[in-house]
Protein backbone atom coordinates (compact mmCIF):
# COMPACT_ATOMS: atom_id res chain seq x y z
CA UNK A 1 0.00 0.00 0.00
CA UNK A 2 1.86 2.73 -1.24
CA UNK A 3 1.68 6.11 0.81
CA UNK A 4 -0.13 8.68 -1.30
CA UNK A 5 -2.82 5.83 -1.28
CA UNK A 6 -3.16 5.46 2.38
CA UNK A 7 -3.36 9.58 2.70
CA UNK A 8 -6.11 9.26 0.05
CA UNK A 9 -8.03 7.15 2.65
CA UNK A 10 -7.56 9.74 5.41
CA UNK A 11 -11.95 9.12 5.80
CA UNK A 12 -11.14 5.89 6.65
CA UNK A 13 -7.71 5.57 7.83
CA UNK A 14 -8.08 7.86 10.82
CA UNK A 15 -4.54 8.95 10.16
CA UNK A 16 -2.04 11.01 8.48
CA UNK A 17 1.33 8.86 8.88
CA UNK A 18 1.31 5.29 8.48
CA UNK A 19 2.76 3.16 11.19
CA UNK A 20 6.31 2.41 11.46
CA UNK A 21 8.00 -0.56 12.00
CA UNK A 22 9.25 0.62 15.43
CA UNK A 23 5.54 0.41 16.12
CA UNK A 24 4.96 -2.89 14.49
CA UNK A 25 7.58 -4.54 16.30
CA UNK A 26 6.02 -3.32 19.67
CA UNK A 27 2.50 -4.41 19.42
CA UNK A 28 4.14 -8.18 18.08
CA UNK A 29 6.16 -8.51 20.71
CA UNK A 30 3.39 -7.73 23.09
CA UNK A 31 0.71 -9.74 21.51
CA UNK A 32 3.43 -12.33 21.98
CA UNK A 33 3.30 -12.75 25.48
CA UNK A 34 0.06 -14.68 24.94
CA UNK A 35 1.05 -16.62 22.46
CA UNK A 36 1.07 -20.02 24.03
CA UNK A 37 -2.26 -19.38 25.82
CA UNK A 38 -3.57 -18.56 21.73
CA UNK A 39 -5.55 -20.20 19.63
CA UNK A 40 -6.48 -17.32 17.36
CA UNK A 41 -5.75 -13.97 16.43
CA UNK A 42 -7.77 -11.16 14.55
CA UNK A 43 -6.23 -8.21 13.32
CA UNK A 44 -8.47 -5.41 12.35
CA UNK A 45 -7.75 -2.24 10.47
CA UNK A 46 -4.86 -3.80 8.17
CA UNK A 47 -4.49 0.03 6.56
CA UNK A 48 -1.02 0.46 5.16
CA UNK A 49 -0.27 -2.39 6.23
CA UNK A 50 2.86 -1.86 8.02
CA UNK A 51 1.65 -3.63 11.38
CA UNK A 52 -0.33 -6.38 9.69
CA UNK A 53 3.29 -7.53 8.18
CA UNK A 54 4.77 -8.24 11.26
CA UNK A 55 1.79 -10.33 11.68
CA UNK A 56 2.39 -12.40 8.82
CA UNK A 57 4.58 -14.39 10.86
CA UNK A 58 1.88 -15.51 13.08
CA UNK A 59 1.74 -19.18 13.07
CA UNK A 60 -1.87 -19.47 14.29
CA UNK A 61 -5.11 -19.01 12.56
CA UNK A 62 -5.55 -15.38 11.79
CA UNK A 63 -8.12 -13.09 10.58
CA UNK A 64 -7.04 -9.85 9.46
CA UNK A 65 -9.88 -7.58 8.54
CA UNK A 66 -10.63 -4.35 7.12
CA UNK A 67 -13.13 -2.05 5.72
CA UNK A 68 -11.93 -1.04 2.59
CA UNK A 69 -11.45 -3.21 -0.68
CA UNK A 70 -8.39 -1.97 -2.05
CA UNK A 71 -6.80 -2.12 1.39
CA UNK A 72 -7.67 -5.66 1.54
CA UNK A 73 -6.92 -7.06 -1.69
CA UNK A 74 -3.19 -5.20 -1.66
CA UNK A 75 -2.81 -7.21 1.60
CA UNK A 76 -4.27 -10.23 0.16
CA UNK A 77 -1.30 -10.94 -1.97
CA UNK A 78 0.96 -10.63 0.75
CA UNK A 79 -1.30 -13.77 2.73
CA UNK A 80 0.49 -16.95 2.16
CA UNK A 81 0.17 -19.23 5.42
CA UNK A 82 -3.57 -21.21 4.78
CA UNK A 83 -4.01 -20.38 8.30
CA UNK A 84 -4.21 -16.80 7.31
CA UNK A 85 -7.42 -15.10 5.39
CA UNK A 86 -8.27 -12.01 4.58
CA UNK A 87 -12.09 -10.76 5.18
CA UNK A 88 -13.75 -7.56 4.23
CA UNK A 89 -16.28 -5.78 5.95
CA UNK A 90 -16.81 -4.22 9.42
CA UNK A 91 -15.08 -5.45 12.37
CA UNK A 92 -17.96 -4.80 14.76
CA UNK A 93 -20.38 -7.39 12.52
CA UNK A 94 -17.72 -9.84 12.63
CA UNK A 95 -16.50 -9.97 16.17
CA UNK A 96 -20.76 -9.69 17.08
CA UNK A 97 -21.21 -12.99 14.63
CA UNK A 98 -18.43 -14.94 16.01
CA UNK A 99 -17.60 -13.94 20.02
CA UNK A 100 -14.51 -14.34 21.78
CA UNK A 101 -13.23 -16.55 23.87
CA UNK A 102 -10.03 -16.93 26.29
CA UNK A 103 -7.78 -18.09 23.21
CA UNK A 104 -8.29 -15.11 21.13
CA UNK A 105 -6.00 -11.80 20.80
CA UNK A 106 -7.56 -9.00 19.06
CA UNK A 107 -5.23 -6.59 17.79
CA UNK A 108 -7.14 -3.01 16.70
CA UNK A 109 -5.15 -0.72 14.62
CA UNK A 110 -8.35 1.55 14.44
CA UNK A 111 -9.09 4.83 15.13
CA UNK A 112 -10.38 4.75 18.34
CA UNK A 113 -10.27 8.37 20.06
CA UNK A 114 -11.05 11.49 18.59
CA UNK A 115 -13.26 12.42 15.06
CA UNK A 116 -13.14 8.90 14.17
CA UNK A 117 -14.19 7.66 17.79
CA UNK A 118 -17.04 4.80 16.95
CA UNK A 119 -18.63 3.63 19.84
CA UNK A 120 -20.02 0.31 17.89
CA UNK A 121 -16.25 -0.47 17.72
CA UNK A 122 -15.34 -0.04 20.75
CA UNK A 123 -18.52 -1.76 22.65
CA UNK A 124 -17.60 -4.71 20.23
CA UNK A 125 -13.71 -4.75 21.58
CA UNK A 126 -15.07 -4.29 25.49
CA UNK A 127 -17.42 -7.42 24.93
CA UNK A 128 -14.42 -9.32 23.14
CA UNK A 129 -12.68 -8.43 26.92
CA UNK A 130 -15.74 -9.56 28.72
CA UNK A 131 -15.67 -12.86 27.02
CA UNK A 132 -12.14 -13.59 28.05
CA UNK A 133 -10.12 -12.14 24.81
CA UNK A 134 -6.88 -10.46 24.65
CA UNK A 135 -7.83 -6.88 23.15
CA UNK A 136 -4.74 -4.37 22.38
CA UNK A 137 -4.60 -1.07 20.52
CA UNK A 138 -1.91 1.83 20.21
CA UNK A 139 -3.20 5.36 20.34
CA UNK A 140 -1.32 8.36 18.95
CA UNK A 141 -2.52 10.57 22.28
CA UNK A 142 -2.30 9.45 25.73
CA UNK A 143 -5.24 8.48 26.89
CA UNK A 144 -7.16 11.29 29.35
CA UNK A 145 -10.19 9.50 31.49
CA UNK A 146 -13.05 12.04 30.87
CA UNK A 147 -12.95 11.41 27.21
CA UNK A 148 -16.25 8.95 25.27
CA UNK A 149 -13.57 6.43 24.85
CA UNK A 150 -12.21 6.15 28.62
CA UNK A 151 -15.40 6.83 29.86
CA UNK A 152 -16.83 3.94 28.11
CA UNK A 153 -14.32 1.62 29.01
CA UNK A 154 -15.23 2.63 32.66
CA UNK A 155 -18.94 1.91 32.16
CA UNK A 156 -18.11 -1.51 31.47
CA UNK A 157 -15.57 -2.08 34.34
CA UNK A 158 -13.03 -2.45 31.99
CA UNK A 159 -9.33 -0.49 32.15
CA UNK A 160 -7.00 0.53 29.90
CA UNK A 161 -2.61 -0.51 30.75
CA UNK A 162 -0.25 0.96 28.55
CA UNK A 163 1.92 -1.74 27.63
CA UNK A 164 4.79 0.77 25.30
CA UNK A 165 5.61 3.72 24.44
CA UNK A 166 7.39 3.86 20.78
CA UNK A 167 9.27 7.23 21.42
CA UNK A 168 10.83 6.88 18.15
CA UNK A 169 7.59 7.20 16.01
CA UNK A 170 6.60 9.99 14.53
CA UNK A 171 4.23 10.65 15.88
CA UNK A 172 5.50 8.85 19.33
CA UNK A 173 2.63 6.24 19.92
CA UNK A 174 1.48 4.19 23.13
CA UNK A 175 0.40 0.38 23.02
CA UNK A 176 -2.49 -0.25 25.33
CA UNK A 177 -4.28 -3.79 26.06
CA UNK A 178 -7.72 -3.79 27.70
CA UNK A 179 -8.61 -5.73 30.90
CA UNK A 180 -11.19 -6.12 33.17
CA UNK A 181 -10.63 -4.39 36.56
CA UNK A 182 -9.39 -6.43 39.06
CA UNK A 183 -12.09 -6.21 41.16
CA UNK A 184 -14.62 -7.80 38.53
CA UNK A 185 -11.98 -9.94 37.61
CA UNK A 186 -11.84 -11.32 40.55
CA UNK A 187 -15.63 -11.50 41.55
CA UNK A 188 -16.27 -13.57 38.36
CA UNK A 189 -13.27 -16.23 39.22
CA UNK A 190 -15.11 -16.10 42.85
CA UNK A 191 -18.76 -16.83 40.91
CA UNK A 192 -17.26 -19.37 38.56
CA UNK A 193 -15.94 -21.67 41.37
CA UNK A 194 -17.93 -24.48 42.42
CA UNK A 195 -18.28 -25.66 45.90
CA UNK A 196 -16.23 -28.72 47.35
CA UNK A 197 -18.17 -31.64 47.95
CA UNK A 198 -18.11 -31.71 51.69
Amino acid sequence: MSAFRYLQNLPMTGSLCPSSKRLAEAVYQVALRNRESATELVFAGIGSGVIARRFLHWDQSTIFVDIDRAFCADFALQVHRQEHRVVCGDIADILRAAPGSHGRIVISCLPLQGLYYSERVLTALLREVQQGAQVLFYSYVPLWRWTRFCRTLHAASVEARRERIIVRNLPPAFVYSLALRACVASSAGASNARPSAG
